[in-house]
């Protein structure tokens, strides 16, 4: 350990350090040690460090992109979420989103919304989420549902509504809590009707967006679900109704 912190710092060695000295619990807390130990893997690890902390891709990224490695990719999606260029960031994160591995689309979805509010490229990257959502699986359609809230295109918001109707609760709820994130109020009274549905997972997201989005209009329709027989559901009800100031749900 001494002769570790005798050496002197080296910004691409403090990211690779931060990949296995992640907090218990987070995403990245060991996923990369096993490639670390690696001199051949490690070697790609600097390499896309050095990506990271410049903000800037080299023509090693597409290399990178094809690694037989799972987490070389995931890693890569990562990657790409943080560069400074919005025009190969969203041609390589396609790529990444029609890879084999569900782990690997998950992060290039995530990626792909945290990049998606440029103008340049928003309409590419809202045709990339229309094609998962129309041909991937439930997990890669949640994620995907997930990534165009974090884009607060207002173009996302034809997108994910269609979601509140889905069969699948799991849907319907992320549909909801997208449109949270997208933070576009005039979308808010497609979620409302959802206040009554069968799943309490899918009310409590609802009531949420319903705060969150700011929509007093039938604040008091809420009231009804603080005595919900879910713990979660009135506590979410009782979240929105005082960020919406709903007066009359105050009992004396």
């Amino acid at each position: 350990m001494k002769r570790f912190l005798s050496l002197p710092f080296c910004p691409v060695l403090a990211v690779l350090a931060g990949l296995i000295f992640t907090p218990p619990g987070a995403e990245g807390s060991s996923r990369y040690v096993s490639l670390l130990r690696d001199p051949q893997q490690r070697v790609k690890l600097e390499t896309l460090a050095r990506m990271e902390r410049e903000g800037r891709l080299d023509p090693e990224i597409k290399k990178l992109l094809l690694d037989p490695e799972k987490l070389i990719r995931i890693r890569c999606a990562e990657v790409l979420g943080r560069a400074d260029d919005p025009i190969g960031t969203v041609f390589y994160l396609s790529q990444l989103c029609r890879d084999k591995e569900p782990e690997v689309v998950e992060s290039a979805l995530y990626s792909l919304g945290l990049c998606g509010w440029r103008k340049d490229t928003s309409e590419e990257v809202l045709e990339i989420f229309q094609g998962c959502l129309r041909d991937s699986p439930l997990r890669i359609k949640t994620r995907a549902i997930e990534a165009l809230g974090k884009t607060r295109l207002p173009a996302a918001g034809p997108l994910i509504i269609p979601y509140l109707k889905n069969f699948h609760a799991s849907l319907r709820s992320e549909a909801a809590l997208a449109l949270a994130a997208l933070g576009d109020s005039t979308k808010a009274e497609y979620c409302f009707n959802s206040i009554h549905d069968p799943d309490p997972g899918v009310i409590s997201s609802t009531v949420y967006a319903l705060g969150k989005l700011g929509y007093k209009k039938k604040s008091d329709r809420l009231i009804p679900l603080l005595d919900h027989e879910n713990s979660t559901v009135v506590l979410r009800s009782a979240e929105a109704l005082g960020r919406l100031e709903a007066k009359n749900a105050v009992k004396e």
